[in-house]
This record gives structure tokens, sequence and C-alpha cells, in this order.
């Protein structure tokens, strides 16, 4: 009433007549203080205390909120807040956005208009888009070339900014080369004897010398062997898994299995316990990258009396190329100043150049795509700061 309002300005004069009405009936229906009826003065009871018991904060009512400050408005009517067709694409999912990107330009039509935004998918369609370029859109394109309203736009926009952050989620896992440690390798080839090869079935008849128990080439034998290291480069890192011995012995060294036991029960030793380490580099900080390949080299062994009559064999040994790969690490909880580092990659000599070339390749591309989201978050949000203006 107006002489209500006149005795209290600013109390509840700011009220929405609409919500008043609805909070009272609320207040009838569940019985909070403040029941219907006028009191002395002629104001209504249930006014009075959506005013008092407020005190110019949000008093809640139920699943309703009335405000008793004048100039602040909260409309929480479930008419004023079901979610829009614009507002469905800002709530896009995981695993509907990572389905999106493998659509083509039917599929992407379809997908907007069950997402209740048909001009979008009509628009995209129009102009050959599909689900693994969507992503690449710029804010020039959904501005000038699509022909969308202010809120299309937008909530396209919300859009490609989750659609991005799956594809980079993905590309993260997106394997460019797997590779193996490559170990040293020997290759045995055969030397020619003296003797005539006619004569080799009276090998027998020769009890001048007696063939040797074995070659060296022929036997590894009596040594434990580690699990070889693994590489893996994927869009964004290179992974390193690698083992080592737990009890620290060294890994340069072939670790001679032991014999244990008495003389009637002896027994080779249980194999020592291995460590598995992994380590993520992110290409972003990798500062160099160099190989080194090593020549193969041939063992030539003293040939006994046997072996220069009837042949033996010489060894071609190769050796792993080591891709050498600088990079900074950020440090730890004792030492923040970032420190120069370096992995070697144990490869296949045929494969330096080419693993050295796909690491540097990645990491020239992640700068790249880098540089790019600077830029373009520069001309998005305005004028650069101190900070962007320095790196640019």
């Amino acid at each position: 009433s107006s002489s209500s309002s006149s005795r209290r300005p600013g109390r509840y004069s700011g009220l929405c007549t609409h919500a008043m009405e609805r909070a009272m009936e609320r207040m009838d229906r569940n019985g909070i203080p403040g029941s219907a009826g006028l009191d002395s003065s002629g104001e209504d009871n249930r006014v009075k205390y959506l005013a008092t018991a407020g005190l110019d904060s949000v008093t809640t009512i139920g699943r309703y909120e009335t405000n008793v400050d004048e100039h602040e408005i909260i409309l929480e009517e479930h008419e004023y807040t079901v979610p829009s067709a614009s507002t469905a694409l800002t709530r896009v999912s995981y695993r509907e956005a990572k389905a999106l990107l493998g659509l083509n330009e039917i599929g992407l039509q379809t997908f907007f208009g069950a997402k209740g935004c048909p001009e979008i998918g009509e628009a995209l369609k129009n102009h050959g888009v599909t689900g693994s370029t969507v992503a690449l859109l710029t804010n020039g394109n959904i501005e000038r070339d699509l022909g969308l309203t202010i809120g299309q736009q937008l909530a396209l926009k919300s859009l490609l900014k989750r659609l991005r952050l799956v594809e980079r989620s993905g590309r993260r896992r997106e394997s460019i080369f797997e590779e193996e440690e490559f170990g040293r390798t020997k290759d045995p080839f055969p030397i020619d004897g003296c003797c005539p090869s006619w004569l080799a079935g009276l090998q027998p008849c020769f009890f001048c010398c007696s063939p040797p128990k074995r070659d060296d080439y022929e036997s590894n034998e009596g040594i434990w062997e580690l699990p070889r290291s693994k590489y893996c480069l994927t869009t964004d890192s290179l992974k390193l898994i690698d083992s080592a011995w737990a009890d620290g012995a060294s890994t340069d060294i072939d670790r001679v299995q032991q014999i244990v036991g008495g003389c009637c029960s002896s027994q080779i030793e249980d194999p020592p316990q291995a460590l598995t380490r992994t380590d993520n580099i992110q290409l972003t900080t990798v500062q160099d990258v160099d190989n080194f390949v090593l020549s193969p080299t041939i063992r030539r062994p003293r040939p006994s009396c046997y072996q220069s009559c009837w042949g033996y064999h010489n060894t071609k040994v190769t050796y792993p190329a080591h891709v050498v790969v600088t990079y900074l690490d950020a440090g730890d909880d004792t030492n923040h100043q970032p420190q120069r580092k370096q992995v070697i990659l144990k490869v296949d000599p045929k494969k330096a150049e080419e693993i050295s070339q796909a690491i540097l390749a990645g990491m020239d591309e992640v700068r790249g795509a880098t540089h790019h989201t600077d830029k373009e978050a520069v001309h998005t949000d305005g004028p650069p700061g101190p900070a962007a203006a320095f790196r640019h």
C-alpha cells in the first residue's frame, strides 16, 4: 500500500509484486511465521516478515529467493532459467565433443539440428566444414562468413573452445613413433679354412686337433638382461621408459649370473629386482637434438688348428646410435631454477636421423601452435598487456 511504502521507504518497496505474491502463497502453505493478516498499523504481516527478516540481504523461501535490496534483481522462475538452444551448445559433454570431431558435413548438420541450432549446421554445411576441420574456424570466419546472429556466434565460439580442448587432449595421446631401445647386435659371417670342402667328410680322421666347444658369438648365457627401454613421441611430449637395477648396480656392465648354494644343491641366483622409470619431456622445453652414429666393428678371433683347417666365424658388431635430446627441466622442491639436462635415446643407426628430425619437427610444431594461440588471444581479448607486448 502507499501508506506502508511511505512508512518503510527502501525496505520492501523495490520487491517485485509478482514475486511477493508467490512468496506469500508459499508462506501460507508452509506455515512460515508471518501468517496472513494485518497488524495494528494496517500492514500485511507477510510483507513485514519479508522486509524485516531479510535485513537487506537475500532471504530464501523454499527454492525461491526474494531480495529486499531494491537495487538487486534475482530471477529464478522456471520460465526464466530454461536453457535455450544456444545454451545447449555451451554444455556439450566430452563424449559428444569427441564424437563430433569425426563427423562429416551431414553429420555435423544433424548434430546442430538435434541441439536446436539448425541455422549453424546449415551454414557450416554450405561452407564444407566437417567435424575434423570445425575446430580450425577463426573468429573472423564465424563473424564474417557464416551469417549468424550474435547469440549464435557466441554459442559457436563457446563450443569451439570445448572442441579444441578435446582435440588437444586427443592429440596428446596420438603417437608419432614408438621405438624400442636398440641393443648391440652380433652378426657372424663364415671364413673358409685352408682344407678343401671335399675333405669335410674326413674330419673325424684328423686327430691332431678337435673342434672348439663353442664360438664366442653363439652364447649370451650367464648374463642378466634388463628390459629394453622404450621411446614414444607424441604431438606434445617425448616419453622415455627405461629400467635400472634396483640395488644401484651399473647398467653399463654385464651383470653375471651367480651360482649359489653348496656343492650338492648349487643353483643360479634369483633374478635381481629391476626398477622401471618413466620420464615425460614436454616438447616446448626441448632445446636441441643431436645424433651420433658409431661405425660397426669386426671381431676376428684367433683361430685354433681345427678352425684354420675347416673354417670359423668372424663377427660384425653393430652398436646403437645415440640421439641426444637437450631440454630444460623445471627443477624440484630444492631448486626452482630451470636446469639444462640431456637424455640419450639408443636407436637403430639406420633410423637415427629420421628420429632426430621427427623430434625437431614436433618441437617446432608445438612452439608454432603456442605462438599462434598467444596471438589469437591478443586479438580476441583486446590490446596486449605489458607482458604480451614484451613477448611479441
